[in-house]
């Protein structure tokens, strides 16, 4: 015990002892570790159970709510983890205290302090710690905050990784209805192949065969002689989300054209740059006579991003070239393994940022600017290898029921692409007017249903046909007899051999790698029903099937 010491005539100011303060201190964290863990061992646990179980006081019950997904005892764990992860966070502030009181350490900070302030820079860089950490601590106390971080975000690289992150700490492995992806280094992600009769979207099945492609069937590279084959690019309405792998639109194609295999390589979630690489990397080993591309508006944004659904691959444009970046696209574990270490304060800018550039309308040129050099490289791709490119303008959400008879803005890009590029292009939004106005009814919450995807192969079907786009001898699939729902088909001629359609292609366009200019079609022509008569029915034809109009065009 160190003596008081004087400082004035019956003034003492007694002398702390380092010892006493160090045991107080080491004394109150055992104390709050203990009741910590008793807490979270006896006290929680029951407490948890009683919300999942909706038994608990309401602000508790709403905490709770993953019922249909998590187990209780996936909380629990969950719980577990944190409370250990808060005794962990008490020792170490303890022994950070304890060290900080002792005199001895004390001594040694302040000489260590005195001697670094003499340099300029390190006050300097002292100086821009403290303003560091001033941002970025606040920056991610704004982003761990749900409600704040709801507000916030948008279709943005940061945003979306973020939620990406969010789903992984609270979904349990294999819960998502997004299980039948896998990783791809070069695409991102990709349809895991090999499932069979898998239940998706809660009561639809999914199919892929030993390629990824959506279905039973096995489709080999070398191509069968006088068969037609078509192949569809896409996202999730193409891929088919939330409906069964018989009732897409490229099964429904491939029912009413005759000796015709359809490919489905759609993917949920994918932009055109995804779609493209899809192409080049294996599209091209089916040697495709038709490519269809099924364009959704939404899609062009995302050939801005380099996170999506996943993290991505992306184009840059430089010099009017598209330039792949972020390639290898990183796995999930490299991403989760980084985000510790990412700049919250640069997250939060780029969100604001994005903020600004979508109400100023760059986003959306910028966005129009790399689409069209992708559709360039895809465009040339078709052609390169002897088939037909074929873009679909698929009107999804409000879109459906737009009432306007002209062209919408994002119809009006692509119909401009098109008759620059000389490219064939069908637009599905007047077919679906056409049936809203007789009482047809699509869903325009989020993805079509069997219904939709019906109309689409319907027009997509006649449009092909009407166009000349397909081989000589292809029509229409007549219904003569429907047994048991077995569609019956006649095939009026066969199809040319490959080296046959090559070869007629040649002539016609001139050049071995150049296809014949396609006659633009646009919503200003009129776009034709139907060639059938009325006793030649369509085999999709029902009570739920929708009937196109004898003549239909988006003008007066």
């Amino acid at each position: 015990m160190q003596p008081d010491i004087p400082t004035s005539i019956g003034n003492t100011v007694r002398r702390s002892n380092p010892n006493r303060i160090s045991l107080i201190v080491l004394a109150s964290v055992l104390i709050l570790g203990s009741v910590w863990a008793l807490v979270s061992a006896y006290a929680v646990p029951p407490l948890i159970r009683r919300a999942y179980n909706g038994q608990s006081l309401p602000i508790f019950n709403r905490m709770i709510s993953g019922r249909n997904s998590h187990s209780v005892e996936e909380y629990l764990a969950k719980w577990d983890r944190r409370s250990r992860r808060v005794l962990i966070d008490l020792a170490l502030l303890g022994f950070l205290t304890l060290l900080g009181l002792r005199p001895e350490f004390q001594g040694v900070l302040t000489k260590v302090a005195s001697s670094l302030f003499r340099y300029r820079l390190f006050r300097f860089a002292l100086w821009a710690l403290v303003v560091f950490l001033s941002i970025e601590l606040p920056s991610r106390a704004i982003l761990s905050f749900e409600p704040i971080f709801e507000r916030i975000k948008s279709l943005d690289d940061s945003s979306r990784r973020l939620v990406w992150i969010k789903s992984q700490k609270v979904t349990p492995k294999g819960a998502s209805s997004y299980a039948y992806l896998t990783y791809s280094s070069t695409r991102g992600w990709a349809v895991r192949p090999g499932i069979h009769d898998s239940i998706v979207f809660e009561n639809k099945s999914l199919n892929t065969n030993s390629k990824g492609i959506r279905g039973n069937l096995e489709y080999a590279y070398r191509r069968q002689p006088g068969r037609l084959r078509i192949m569809t690019l896409g996202d999730s309405f193409t891929f088919g989300d939330e409906i069964s792998d018989a009732e897409t639109y490229s099964t429904d194609l491939a029912t009413i054209l005759p000796n015709t295999e359809v490919l489905n390589l759609g993917v949920s979630g994918y932009g055109h740059d995804q779609m493209l690489l899809y192409l080049q990397e294996e599209g091209i080993k089916y040697r495709p006579d038709v490519v269809i591309l099924g364009y959704v508006s939404l899609d062009a944004d995302r050939d801005l991003r380099s996170f999506n659904a996943f993290a991505k691959p992306k184009f840059e444009l430089s010099h009017d070239q598209l330039r792949l970046t972020d390639v290898p696209v990183p796995t999930a574990a490299e991403v989760l393994a980084r985000e510790p270490y990412q700049l919250k304060c640069l997250d939060l800018a780029v969100m604001l940022r994005e903020r600004v550039r979508v109400a100023l309308g760059w986003n959306e040129k910028r966005a129009r600017e790399i689409s069209s050099s992708i559709f360039d490289e895809l465009v040339k791709t078709v052609r390169n290898n002897g088939a037909v490119p074929v873009f679909v303008y698929m009107p999804v959400l409000n879109q459906i029921i737009d009432p306007r008879e002209g062209l919408t803005v994002n119809e009006e890009f692509l119909d401009s692409y098109c008759h620059r590029r000389g490219v064939a292009c069908l637009f599905l939004r007047p077919y679906f007017r056409e049936q809203v106005k007789k009482g047809a009814t699509f869903n325009i919450q989020t993805h079509w249903d069997p219904q939709a995807h019906r109309l689409a192969a319907q027009a997509i079907r006649d449009f092909l046909l009407e166009k000349e786009l397909l081989p000589v001898g292809v029509k229409p699939v007549k219904r003569d007899d429907r047994t048991s729902g077995e569609v019956q088909r006649k095939v009026v001629h066969h199809l040319p051999a490959r080296k046959t359609q090559n070869r007629q292609r040649m002539s016609s366009a001139g050049t071995p790698d150049r296809e014949p200019r396609v006659g633009l079609v646009s919503p200003r022509q009129t776009l034709l029903d139907n060639r059938g008569s009325a006793s030649d029915p369509d085999p999709l034809s029902g009570e739920n099937s929708c009937r196109l109009p004898a003549s239909l065009s988006p003008y007066p």
